[in-house]
């Protein structure tokens, strides 16, 4: 369970790169810095407005079954979680993982200040994070009450 999730940071940066993300067209890297208001609950890009502020972590993942040997924490993994930059993953939410390991060896991090529907340009907007997080063990039942192949949330 996701109990807290806190901006530790009052900025956030997004990065623009050729063929990043969906958008396919060449263009140079371009840093971008985005101020965040935590008190006001909103993000202030340089070209004006606001944005409301959703922080999440992007990467939640146990340990992969030993025999795939050392993973990236970049491309998402249907067997143990990892990238999954799934923006609904918020504080009050439920995340599933399947236990590969003894341990689990759960790990957490890619902190995001918000993001829409994926990373359009390869990131969000990235910052950091601390957050609180209840672990759990379920048991498999029979019949199963969880598909167990992979990460489900609620």
């Amino acid at each position: 369970d996701v109990l807290e999730v806190a901006l530790l940071a009052d900025w956030a940066w997004t990065m623009s790169r050729p063929y990043g993300g969906a958008l396919e067209w060449r263009q140079p890297p371009h840093l971008r810095h985005t101020r965040l208001d935590a008190k006001a609950g909103v993000a202030r890009p340089p070209w004006g407005g606001e944005l409301d502020l959703r922080p999440f972590f992007g990467v939640m993942a146990t340990a992969p079954p030993v025999g795939f040997g050392r993973q990236s924490s970049i491309p998402p993994r249907n067997e143990f979680g990892g990238n999954l930059d799934c923006k609904e993953l918020v504080a009050g939410s439920t995340l599933y993982l399947p236990v590969h390991v003894a341990g689990a060896m759960f790990v957490v991090g890619d902190g995001h200040a918000r993001q829409g529907d994926g990373e359009c340009c390869g990131t969000a907007l990235e910052t950091c994070l601390a957050g609180a997080f209840r672990l759990s063990v379920v048991k498999p039942s029979v019949p199963p009450s969880l598909p167990v192949g992979g990460p489900r949330a609620r």
